[in-house]
């Protein structure tokens, strides 16, 4: 049975509606396409961003933490997280640590995702 794979595409965020669409989605859509047997989840890293949406737009999007279980809960097996931020910035450090966090502990008591990031790799065997 072949496993459900998914890409988790991570940006610190916008709360501009069409620069949303014009950056952070395009780039979502060309992974996609790029990679259609993934399913391609989104999450901002920054809170600022999060709470201005919700409180300007009602809009919610996932944080790392949120988009990983939402993969988990999706059923996804095999996950890929493809940050999109320039240069590092506390958001990305963040990240970068609770995202080791989370699927170190996901993959023990589980045993379900495959994490890859250039310069971290931690791998479960099943």
């Amino acid at each position: 049975m072949e496993q459900k794979k998914g890409i988790l595409v991570v940006s610190f965020g916008t709360s501009h509606l069409d620069t949303l669409e014009r950056t952070i989605t395009a780039v979502e859509q060309y992974i996609a396409a790029q990679f259609p047997e993934y399913r391609v989840y989104r999450a901002f890293t920054s809170g600022m961003i999060l709470r201005k949406l919700k409180r300007k737009e009602n809009l919610t999007f996932d944080n790392v933490e949120e988009a990983l279980e939402r993969m988990a809960a999706d059923g996804i097996e095999t996950a890929v997280i493809q940050p999109t931020h320039v240069i590092n910035g506390i958001e990305n450090d963040r990240k970068r640590r609770n995202r080791t966090g989370i699927v170190l502990k996901r993959c023990r008591s589980e045993r379900r995702f495959l994490v890859r990031q250039k310069t971290i790799r931690k791998q479960c065997t099943l």
